[in-house]
């Protein structure tokens, strides 16, 4: 009996319903994008640190395909969460969170330009290499940006707004899952839509600015925690390492976070077994989370240029004095 063409269509199908109908579909679409956002420009780092490269039609085509099945990934997953809510109040969150996705579609304006991780990215794009400038380094590592550098030929700034959005889709898939697990319906749409009505959330939903990606580092590390203690301990661990490692990756602010994270780790880890698998995948991890700060020591002489100036002086006395 030969297997006809309908039969792989069936087949496919099959494990795309399964896929979606998972419990874990949602949290492994979150997991995926911000995956992706920190390993991908890390590696985009790492490449135009050391060898000049030109990045071809080829490699941004693949690039933005790659792109658009996640940002499809998250925006499927979000709208699974909102399915099983009963409340009329949904269809307001959702009619708001319609309104957010257009704004992507607008160029960016003026400041959001001339903000340093576009230009950036702009600098890399223009001299095939990353060209070291005290601008470059400024208070955000190199992924936040250089994450979108194959993607920046394509409808310009909008990328980076539409990633500015996914964080957000992302941030509320987290904060219905948490929902869900301590309170009804009904709380959870007066939740999401204090939440989304917020006048800086409506701002920084497309803006491009940091504030929506940490909020969802934050939201995902708070999720993790609330895995471990309902048993599965091993995904609770590597997921809050994955969002920590994905805020310090950020913003420089995440470090202020270490202490609290240290602190939950050594009061519900004391009893626990650590996995020998679990520790072979933190530790590339560990490697992402220590790169922007290490090579800005190397680079730089500081860490966490600007700040910090008077214990890590910089090689060049000149950048500190732009710093202070």
């Amino acid at each position: 009996m030969s297997i006809t063409y309908r039969d792989y269509l069936n087949l496919g199908w099959d494990i795309v319903k399964n896929i979606y109908f998972s419990d874990k579909f949602s949290l492994y679409s979150v997991a995926i994008f911000v995956g992706a956002w920190v390993t991908m420009g890390n590696l985009w780092s790492i490449i135009f640190s050391f060898h000049p490269i030109t990045i071809n039609k080829h490699i941004e085509i693949l690039y933005l395909i790659i792109y658009l099945m996640i940002a499809i990934s998250v925006v499927v997953a979000l709208a699974k969460e909102f399915q099983p809510i009963r409340s009329k109040f949904k269809y307001i969150v959702l009619f708001e969170i319609l309104l957010f996705s257009t704004f992507v579609i607008a160029p960016p304006r003026t400041a959001d330009a001339m903000r340093v991780w576009l230009a950036r990215v702009y600098d890399v794009w223009m001299n095939n290499e990353k060209i070291i400038r005290p601008y470059f380094h400024y208070n955000t590592p190199d992924a936040f940006a250089l994450f979108h550098l194959p993607l920046i030929d394509f409808m310009d700034g909008q990328i980076f707004k539409l990633s500015i959005f996914l964080s957000l889709c992302c941030f509320l898939i987290l904060f219905i899952r948490t929902c869900r697990i301590y309170c009804g319906d009904e709380f959870l749409n007066l939740a999401l839509m204090l939440f989304l009505f917020n006048p800086l959330i409506i701002l920084g939903s497309t803006v491009i600015i940091t504030d929506m990606p940490v909020i969802l580092a934050v939201s995902g590390i708070v999720y993790s925690m609330i895995l471990f203690k309902q048993g599965m301990e091993n995904t609770g661990i590597f997921f809050l390492v994955l969002f920590l490692v994905f805020g310090l990756n950020i913003k420089y602010n995440m470090l202020m976070f270490i202490p609290a994270v240290i602190f939950w780790v050594m009061t519900e880890l004391r009893f626990s077994k650590i996995n020998i698998r679990l520790v072979l995948c933190l530790l590339p991890l560990t490697g992402l989370a220590v790169y922007p700060y290490l090579m800005n020591y190397i680079n730089i002489g500081n860490p966490v240029w600007p700040a910090l100036t008077q214990y890590f002086p910089a090689h060049n006395p000149f950048w500190d004095e732009m710093a202070n």
